[in-house]
């Protein structure tokens, strides 16, 4: 194997500068501005204008990346580059101006725009279809390859010079501010990583009738690995298929994401063993791939129920939006490689490109539609509470029901995070602007969204209400008891623990609603759970779970408490057994609600057997 000499190596630099000029130069700036959020506190949220630069830049070097492959790819004239280059620039300071202002939806606007470039790129030399899949899928190979050897080459260099900066700061004394191992990361994934990546870009755009160098790596990775692992997966979302089925109870949300997880990476194996399709000894694939795709269809359907009942219930956002178009866009595929004659792999990277630049723009975009439909959810609850007429908001006399509330404080949470205050401008009189004019001071508090909503639920005379909030009303009263008596002594043997003095809490009532303990070999978490009436203790590493029952006790309070809100009970009364294992409650709290009380606070000590 011969070694690169300094000379080569400085050729092979020159040569990438000359052909990638921009996409260069935009990489430096964008790391460069990097540089500067080194040791910012929170930059992503106060620094808007800082990001909003990055993300420019990151933007125009992907613009500039299309323009280049496009016109190698069709051999275009020096003209006709630095024509379709400065377009390329232009749509990037178009971007600049355009992106929204608001950290969410900017995340998944870029996000999003990235993941379009990204394909445009993969399918832009070979979008004609006379030049046929093969060259196509050389091309991807080459850039996977090389992405994958950029970010090896990357995190080595990384790890070389943290432990060097280490070795110069303990051996010699020198201290090394933080910032400096920081700005070493942006230039080597900025910088660094870009020109290696660009390097080994590929030059020629071959259209070959068939792939006679198949990686062997590649080949066993795929065959031995991701296969397995596609088709484990597969036998696991088919199980909990079957126990809906049978238990008739819908699938939870999350199961969304698993489908599409597995969707994504059997597709990508499909498309890495491509090649090998047409081997006498690999003919299995073309069944397997048929296999895969008829099996995609009920893990679609059952996508579809899991993302409904979630958009049913709590309405459309720009990810469940995401979520739905990638199960339309899976049972498309599923159809089309399981129906059609050709089956043409650069069907895959096409239809995510223009399915995601139409998702960005119009009526019809995820930011739009998830904008409708929130305000319509928002407008929906307030008409119900007789705080919206005449297309304005009407403030509250009183305040609405709890879950309204919650409802109503989360969707305007959601509205100003993802599109700004000024959405809600045509439903108030008064000029939300002069309301909010310390924008740049709210900003810079924590929590700066809730003041706004706040501000907001504030011209409705609502008040906020967190998701965590319990049912207590102005008629409501709190409750104090404690324990008759001192502490009592608890005895235990040598396999007993006890946990001594725990707090635990309601979240919305004060201190948090966790407890930790270490135990030897162990960990130990109580937890009250308002919801279930329990407290809970759970030894995470034996996986060992003990709930304590409060229903018993919390009748007890409820006897105790006609006209009184500070009394004592017996001890005896406040211990709870569950199993060997024992609470003594030395202190409660509780809310009387409609007559009972429901415990928000505990305070005690346990004795765990186990």
């Amino acid at each position: 194997m011969k070694f690169p000499s300094i000379t080569t190596v400085g050729a092979e630099l020159l040569k990438t500068l000359r052909r990638w000029p921009l996409t260069i130069a935009l990489a430096a700036v964008g790391t460069w501005l990097l540089m500067q959020t080194s040791g910012l506190d929170y930059g992503f949220v106060w620094h808007q204008g800082l990001w909003q630069k990055i993300a420019g830049c990151y933007i125009s070097m992907l613009l500039t990346m299309v323009a280049t492959v496009f016109a190698e790819s069709r051999d275009l004239r020096r003209t006709g580059r630095v024509a379709l280059l400065l377009l390329a620039l232009v749509l990037g300071l178009v971007f600049y101006f355009t992106q929204p202002e608001l950290s969410g939806p900017r995340f998944i606007y870029i996000l999003v725009l990235g993941l379009a470039l990204h394909w445009l790129i993969a399918v832009i030399p070979y979008a004609q279809p006379a030049s046929g899949p093969n060259g196509f899928w050389d091309y991807n190979r080459k850039l996977f390859l090389r992405a994958l050897q950029t970010v090896l080459y990357t995190l080595t260099l990384y790890l070389g010079a943290t432990l060097a900066l280490l070795a110069i700061e303990h051996l010699f004394g020198v201290e090394v501010h933080n910032r400096v191992y920081e700005d070493v990361w942006w230039f080597l994934a900025g910088i660094f990583s870009t020109i290696f990546f660009l390097a080994g870009f590929p030059r020629v755009f071959a259209r070959p009738e068939s792939i006679d160098d198949y990686p062997r790596g590649l080949k066993v990775f795929t065959q031995f690995v991701l296969l397995p692992l596609v088709t484990i997966y597969l036998a696991i979302l088919y199980a909990y298929l079957f126990k809906i089925i049978f238990t008739a109870h819908w699938p939870s949300g999350w199961v969304s994401w698993l489908v599409l997880g597995f969707a994504v990476a059997g597709i990508f194996a499909l498309l890495l063993i491509y090649p090998l399709r047409k081997e006498s000894a690999n003919l299995w694939i073309n069944s397997y791939s048929r296999f895969f795709y008829l099996a995609l269809f009920p893990l679609v359907v059952l996508l579809w129920i899991a993302i409904w009942k979630r958009i049913e219930s709590h309405g459309i956002t720009e990810l469940r939006y995401y979520v739905l178009v990638l199960g339309i866009w899976l049972a498309a595929m599923a159809c089309y490689f399981v129906f059609s004659a050709r089956k043409d792999i650069r069907v895959i990277p096409a239809s995510l490109c223009l399915l995601a630049l139409l998702s960005l723009w119009g009526p019809w975009s995820a930011p739009a539609v998830s904008l409708a439909a929130q305000r319509g959810r928002l407008r929906e609850i307030l008409e119900k509470d007789g705080l919206f007429a005449g297309g304005k908001v009407q403030p509250a006399k009183a305040d609405p029901p709890l879950e309204d509330r919650k409802a109503i404080s989360s969707i305007t949470d959601y509205l100003i995070d993802m599109h700004g205050y000024r959405v809600f401008q045509p439903w108030f009189r008064n000029d939300l602007d002069s309301l909010m004019r310390h924008d740049s001071l709210l900003d810079r508090e924590y929590y700066g969204g809730v003041r706004r909503t706040t501000v907001l639920l504030g011209l409705m005379h609502i008040a906020y209400a967190s998701k965590y909030e319990t049912v207590m009303t102005a008629a409501d009263q709190q409750i104090e008891c404690n324990a008759n008596g001192d502490k009592r002594a608890i005895q235990v043997d040598s396999t007993g623990f006890v946990l001594p003095d725990f707090s635990v809490s309601d979240q919305a009532f004060g201190t948090g609603d966790e407890d930790r303990y270490v135990l030897p070999l162990d960990s130990a978490v109580l937890r009250l759970d308002t919801s279930r009436h329990m407290i809970v203790v759970t030894l995470r590493r034996r996986r060992y779970v003990v709930p304590f029952d409060l229903l018993p006790l919390e009748q007890a309070l409820t006897d105790s408490a006609a006209g009184e809100s500070y009394f004592y009970l017996s001890p005896s009364t406040l211990t709870i057994r569950s199993g060997p294992e024992t609470v003594y409650l030395t202190k409660v709290r509780g809310v009387q609600v409609q007559g009972k009380v429901h415990i928000i606070y505990a305070k005690g000590q346990v004795v765990l057997r186990k």
